[in-house]
């Protein structure tokens, strides 16, 4: 027997839009000021050239926005707040396994064994 609590709230399902898309980004833009939240997602490209000696050397970097994002503020907050906690997730991980390996690293260096 199902034992689902029975809710007023609504129940929800997460749906992929055919368009949907995924980019790669290399950072964002954004503002928040009391009437809307933006975040203005980019990728930089690099421009190549071949300089006197035929070797390849970056000229420029173009910056692409590849999607312009628009929200309340209060769903601006939501997503920082919500990326702030995964950060802090990621970096109590690598503290965690990047500091056992560090010790262990120098423990090896003791024995004379690499």
């Amino acid at each position: 027997m199902d034992q689902t609590k029975e809710t007023d709230e609504p129940r929800f399902s997460v749906v992929r839009n055919r368009e949907c898309e995924v980019i790669h980004i290399d950072g964002v833009y954004g503002t928040l000021n009391p009437a809307t939240g933006q975040l203005a997602f980019y990728q930089d490209v690099p421009k190549v050239g071949i300089d006197e000696e035929g070797l390849m050397s970056p000229r420029s970097v173009e910056r692409i926005l590849v999607v312009d994002t628009r929200m309340s503020p209060e769903t601006f907050r939501s997503i920082a707040y919500w990326m702030l906690e995964h950060v802090q997730h990621y970096e109590k991980w690598m503290r965690e396994n990047f500091c056992r390996q560090e010790g262990m690293d120098k423990e090896g260096d003791r024995d004379g064994s690499s």
